[in-house]
Parts: C-alpha cells; structure tokens; sequence
C-alpha cells in the first residue's frame, strides 16, 4: 500500500498578505470602503487556510487509519473550499492510490492541473503525482482477473457486504466479476450506509441470486431502490425477507400497494417473514401478509404502538393459512378475544411466541393450537427454534416459557394448558409469582393443589419455576415431577421452602445442573449438603453445572459438600451473603481440573487470594469476574500468565483494574471484555 504524505501546515498566505497589506494602503488614503472590502478578503483567506489545514491533517490520520471513506470525503472538502489550491488535490489523489484505485487517482490528479494556475510553484508536484499514479497503473496486475474462477469466487463470497461494495467500484472487470457471482448475494444485509448506496446501485445485477433478503437501510432512496426491484420481481429467489425498524419507518399508507405487490412477487418462494415496526405506525395488516404470502412458514411482526386489533385485518376475507408454522407476535397488548380467530385460521402452527399478551391468550392458545410444539407467554428472551427439538413420535406442547422475572402468570390460567400436555411436555418455564393485576394481599392458591393431583410431568427434562408468594405451587409443582426419571436441569427461584425440594430430588435420577436464585429463606443448608454428599457417592456422577445467585440458603458447608464433585464444569457464586472468604477460598482450592468456566458476581469478600486458587485450574478456560472491588492487577495478571488454557475474561466494575492490566490481558488472551 502506498504510504500518505505528512499534512502540509504551510499552506500559500500570500493572497491573505497581499489583501492586508493593500487594507492598510486604502486606510493610509482614507479610503476605508475599499479597507473594508479588502480586509474582508484578508479574513475569508486567511479562515479557508485554516480549515484547509484542518481537513488536511485529520484526513491524513484518517487514511493512516484505513477509514478511507472519510479520509476521502475530506479531500473532497478542501477541493471544495480551495478548487485553486494544489493540496486537496494531492491528498485525495493519494489517498485513492492508497487502496489501488489509480484510475480515481490520476482523474482528481487531472482535474487539479486543470483548475490549479501553472505559476502555481506547487503544480509541478501535481504533474509528478499523476505521472507516478500512470505508471503504478500500467505495472498492477489484477489478481482477481488472474485468479480461476472458483478461487475468485471463494474470496468474493467470503467478503462483508462493505467490502463488496469498494470491490465494486475497482475496476470494470472486478464489477462483472463480483456481481456474477451467485453464491456472494445469496445473503444480503444492507448494514453500512456508505456500502447501502453502492451495492443499491447493482440491485438490477444481483437480486436474482439473493436468497436471504434483511433490509436495515435509514435512506429512503435506498429502501425505495430495494422497493422497485422487489417490486417488479428481480429478487426471485428470495425465502426470506426481514426489514429491521430502521428500514420500515419508510413503509408509508402510500407505499402499501408496493409492498403487497412484493409479497405477490415472492408468494412462492418467500417462507420467513420480519416486520418490525418499533419506531412507526403499521400501515399493512397481518391479514394482508398471510393473504398474499401463502407458502409463508415463519412470520415475526412487532409493533409497540398498536394492539392486535389494530394490526389483524378482516379476517373474513383469510382461507385458512396451509403453511404458517412458526409465528411471533409483538403488540402493545393482546387478548385472548382478539387472538383466538387468528389462530382458527393458523392451524398448523408449531411455535407461538406472544408478547404484549394478556393471560386470557392462553385459554385461547389451549383450544385452538392442536399442533403447537413450542410455546412462549411474554417470554424476555429468544425461544429455542423448532429445528432444536428432538424427533418425537407423539404430537403434543413439547416446551412452554413464561417471562424471566417481573410479573407471574396466574396458575388458574396456566396449569390448565400444562396438564392437557402433561405427557409431552419436556421443557417447563413457569414464573407463577406475584402477577400484574395482584392487589398485594397473598392470595391462596392451596385448592390448586387438590384440583390438579392427577398433574405428572414424567418426560420433563429441564424445569424453571418461581413460586407464588405463599409457597402454595411448590408442593403442586414438586409432586407433578415426583416421578420423572428425565429431569436433568432444575431452577428454583425465590422458593420458600428448600428442604422440601431436596427430599424430592433425593428421589430422582440426580441432576446435571442446578440453579437456586434470589431466596431469602435460611433454612436449607443441611439439606443441600445431604443432596450433594448423596450425588458423590453415586457411581456415575453426572451433576456438572451449578449457579447460586443471591440465596441465603447457601453456606459454606454447602460449598465444601459441592466441591466433591469432580465432574464439575461451570461454576456461578451471585452475592452470598452466608458464605465466608475462607468458605470461597476453600470451595476453589478444590475444584477438580474438569472445571472450565468460573464466575464471581458480587462477592465482595473476594480477594486476589481467590484469583490465586483459580490458578491450579489447568482446564480453565472462561473466567468472569463482576463487582469484585478488593481483586487487583497483581491477582489478574497472575490468573492470565499462569492458567494457560484461558480463552475468555470478562471484568465488570472491577475498579482495582488498571487500564495497563487490561491492555496486558487483550494481549494474552483470545476475547477480553470490560464492562465500566
């Protein structure tokens, strides 16, 4: 690459001295309407010098920095500002040659002899600079020309979607090149402005081959560039099609009859559908998206403005859906009235993820879903996709999600669509505490108990539950997996009552992982030290993962019990209040080699003495760190230079750091991350 020229700070002040020298003759003749004017000159040459100056050195740096983009558009700026002055010509002209784009150099190197006078003492360099950019021109060899096809082709689909867009403007050759090759367009995301327009530009040329369509664009000529093409069926290939928040503030009243054309356009192809209309008011129905995408399979919508009425449509003039099988609805609010027609008409529907949804939906969802598989209710975080489920002979709900923290759903509501799939269910999610219409009296849920006592969860392999707040649900909850022989990952959160949960999982097949969170009860140590002392003695021990966050259950005699487990793997300690320095230090030292991954969140005991004990860790390759005060640089640097398997550290708020220690890790280990 060629190297840059350093800015010239001594830009010609001639002109702005002329100016003022012939000010001070006119005042010396009392002419001062004429000083006026000429010293106003003075002034304007002197503050474009100036900024000259300035454009020059920061696209210098720029370009020093590889951000030719700006770097160029710089340069542009001083030709702008001093079409007569050599300097912006020789920089932007250098910096084009910079990325091997010689032809763009000795064109802004001709424009600059032609604006530019021939007195000019800096012309010559001007004369210099092109005759050098014409002969490396004559001497590159163009690799990708050169190159057999499939090598190109390997390259160009390797390449971001920026970096395209610069191979695009290379060079005739690489331009056909590049928009030849189907298999770099199958994935297209317009997510860099400057690539946006580029590769908008060669939309005619590459929408045949795109497959997999995401539009983040916040130019409307852009979107509307996509639109036309879209439009008119160039992109017909296409299966799926997202178009992010950004992009679809430009969807408009006006431009719906486009839009529904694009959905004719791709009725045959177009399986996976995006809409998110965060930012905007939704100007199509989700009727008019299942009318004219009929082989549609997937269908995200989201809106944080309107609620599903708002959004349906006439759902009169919809035959029933033969080919929507996975569905995600974001509204500002959903009931079971307004959903339950919609889903009359998506019988075939294997994954529903409803947020903004009233606890009314889940009747809805239990009559009318025969065929649904997987199953969220205002969940917080990305369900698992439907291509993750295991084959399974017997139909039936294999997986429901509530929202992780915040308010429960009502059990009334809930345990019904449980025990209709009691039999298939493998994955429960259920946050039964405090829900939103609560008055704040602890309401009784002890009837549930008798109601349900035919409720067995026996094929349940993970189960997450919050409890109300009079405890009520847990023995329900227990009882239903008193008899499971799958289970493998249980989290309890804010359970009042630990002792009764380890007597069930004395019972069980043990657990590969355990999470206890946010529990205020004491009692239970003793327990949790029975469990732990019966899984070592078990011949194949299996338990693997623990995460103990906020309990106060936990002692340091549970952590001795744990740490005889030599198949542990990940280990999670969140703000223990029970639990001593000594307790930690001690838990650590005895940690098996099997151990990978380590977090301390919170613990504000820890000291470089508990960094010091991760040290005999030879297996240890995540290590997270949060809120730890009293560890520093000495404990860090001695964890990186000494625990040679380390891949990932990840320091939040641990303010006795350096910036110098921080530096030394990013240098030693693969993926550091600091959050302040």
């Amino acid at each position: 690459m060629q190297s840059a020229t350093l800015p010239n700070s001594n830009l010609d002040p001639v002109p702005a001295q002329n100016s003022l020298s012939n000010a001070k003759h006119a005042i010396d003749n009392c002419d001062y309407d004429q000083a006026v004017d000429l010293a106003s000159i003075a002034i304007d040459n002197i503050q474009r010098l100036q900024l000259l100056t300035a454009l020059d050195h920061r696209a210098y740096a720029l370009g020093m920095k590889s951000k030719f983009d700006d770097a160029v558009k710089d340069a542009q700026d001083m030709i702008q500002h001093g079409p007569a002055i050599v300097t912006g010509y020789l920089r932007a002209g250098e910096l084009y040659a910079m990325q091997g784009k010689y032809a763009y150099a000795i064109s802004t190197y001709e424009k600059g002899l032609e604006k530019v006078s021939k007195e000019d003492p800096e012309y010559t360099r001007l004369i210099d600079a092109k005759k050098a950019a014409v002969e490396k021109n004559v001497r590159c060899v163009d690799f990708i020309a050169c190159l057999p096809v499939e090598i190109g082709d390997d390259i160009i689909i390797n390449l971001p979607e920026k970096s395209k867009a610069i191979c695009l403007a290379v060079s005739r050759i690489w331009r056909t090149r590049i928009m030849g090759c189907r298999l770099a367009w199958v994935d297209l995301i317009n997510d860099d402005e400057s690539a946006d327009i580029v590769i908008a530009t060669a939309v005619p040329h590459i929408a045949p081959y795109v497959e997999d369509l995401t539009i983040t664009t916040e130019n409307l000529q852009v979107w509307l560039r996509y639109l036309e093409y879209m439009e008119n069926g160039s992109f017909s290939k296409v299966g799926s099609l997202e178009v992010t928040a950004a992009a679809a503030k430009h969807i408009s009243t006006n431009s719906v009859m486009s839009l529904t054309s694009v959905f004719w356009q791709m009725r045959y192809t177009l399986d996976e559908l995006h809409l998110d209309f965060a930012w905007s008011a939704v100007p199509i129905s989700l009727v008019d998206i299942l009318f004219y995408c009929t082989c549609l399979e997937t269908l995200l919508f989201s809106t944080s403005s309107a609620s599903l009425t708002a959004i349906l449509g006439e759902l009169d003039f919809l035959d029933p859906h033969g080919a929507l099988i996975d569905m995600e609805l974001r509204t500002k609010s959903m009931t079971g009235e307004e959903l339950e027609p919609l889903l009359e008409k998506c019988q075939k529907l294997r994954r529903l993820t409803l947020n903004g949804a009233t606890p009314t939906v889940l009747d809805a969802v239990n009559r009318s879903c025969p065929n649904l598989e997987i199953f969220g209710f205002n969940p917080s975080f990305d369900l698992p996709e439907l291509y993750e489920l295991k084959p399974k002979a017997e139909s039936g709900l294999r997986a429901i999600y509530t929202a992780n923290g915040g308010f429960g759903v009502p059990p009334g509501k809930f345990l019904p669509l449980i025990r209709k799939n009691m039999k298939t269910l493998e994955t429960v999610y259920a946050n039964l505490s405090q829900t939103e219409t609560h008055t704040g009296d602890e309401e009784s849920f002890d009837h549930l108990n008798t109601f349900y006592k035919d409720l067995k969860l026996e094929n349940l392999e993970f189960l997450t539950y919050w409890t109300d707040t009079a405890g009520d649900i847990q023995p329900l909850v227990l009882r239903s997996i008193s008899s499971c022989t799958n289970l493998t990952r249980l989290s309890a959160v804010d359970t009042p009552n630990i002792p009764a949960l380890v007597e069930t999982l004395l019972n069980l097949p043990p657990l590969e992982t355990l999470e206890l969170s946010h529990i205020s009860a004491t009692e239970g140590d003793e327990s949790l030290v029975r469990l732990f002392k019966k899984y070592v003695t078990l011949p194949n021990q299996k338990f693997r993962a623990f995460w103990f966050r906020y309990c106060h259950a936990i002692t340091d005699s549970v952590l001795d019990a744990v740490a005889e487990l030599k198949t542990l793997e990940e280990v999670t300690l969140t703000k223990l209040p029970n639990v001593s320095a000594k307790g930690i230090e001690e838990f650590l030292k005895k940690l098996g080699n099997k151990v990978t991954e380590v977090k301390l969140i919170e613990m504000q005991c820890a000291t470089d003495a508990h960094i010091d004990a991760l040290c005999n860790l030879e297996g240890l390759k995540n290590v997270h760190l949060e809120y730890l005060t009293n560890v520093t640089d000495e404990g860090i640097r001695k964890l990186i230079d000494t625990v040679k398997s380390l891949r990932s550290l990840t320091l939040t708020e641990c303010k006795s750091i350096s910036k110098d220690t921080v530096l030394y890790a990013k240098r030693k280990i693969k993926k550091v991350e600091i959050n302040e």
